[in-house]
């Protein structure tokens, strides 16, 4: 689930309850989640954009189930140009 406020995704993870198991903040004053689906190990992949240098670029990040961040990446293109990440799924190699 995402709540978004002024450009920074907030990413939480409810239970049955509902109650919020844990909620972590994005990346800055300029984020944006656009997918969020679980893997296989019981993490969260995200993905969407992040401002960065003047541009914005594609964000990809990994949670744990506890809701620690395991890792991010940013990608971007060519001056000038917008990236960002619409939808993700996990491929089993």
């Amino acid at each position: 689930m995402f709540s978004f406020l002024f450009f920074i995704f907030v990413t939480t993870r409810v239970n049955s309850q509902p109650t919020i198991v844990w909620e972590t903040n994005g990346f800055g004053t300029h984020s944006i989640g656009y997918d969020f689906k679980p893997t296989m190990d019981g993490g969260y992949i995200v993905t969407g954009e992040v401002f960065v240098n003047n541009s914005f670029d594609l964000l990809l990040s990994k949670y744990s189930n506890e809701g620690d961040l395991l890792w991010y990446n940013s990608f971007n293109g060519p001056s000038g140009s917008m990236e960002r990440g619409e939808s993700i799924i996990q491929r089993i190699s």
